[in-house]
């Protein structure tokens, strides 16, 4: 939550100090399919709670969570006692196939050129 209210200045020393990262997002009006702050925390070794809106992401990190307090709250605590070493390493497995700044990049161009080419 705290990083959500503030200007963050060393990413890396706040994800090592939390022990789960939360992102609650719940609308489809964003303007990434993919926040960097998901993969960045993933990366980081941390368990990540969010909503079934980002199911598309696969991470083997990743706890989903209905848009309710009380569904959050359990899911918080539930990925709280599951931190996995093994589980983060598949996780920056799966960060550095999926999301390098290649593949990214390869997709942004090819979303790019079907809206130059009117598809």
């Amino acid at each position: 939550m705290d990083m959500e209210r503030a200007i963050i200045t060393d990413h890396i020393s706040v994800y090592n100090s939390a022990r789960v990262f939360v992102y609650p997002g719940i609308s489809y009006n964003r303007v990434a399919t993919t926040p960097l702050t998901i993969l960045e925390a993933s990366a980081c070794g941390l368990p990540v709670v969010c909503t079934s809106l980002f199911r598309h992401i696969g991470l083997p990190n990743m706890i989903f969570a209905d848009h309710d307090a009380k569904s959050l709250a359990r899911t918080l605590l539930q990925a709280a006692s599951q931190s996995n070493p093994k589980t983060c390493d598949e996780a920056v497995a799966i960060i550095r196939e999926k999301y390098s700044l290649t593949n990214m990049g390869s997709m942004a161009e090819s979303f790019f050129t079907e809206v130059v080419d009117g598809k």
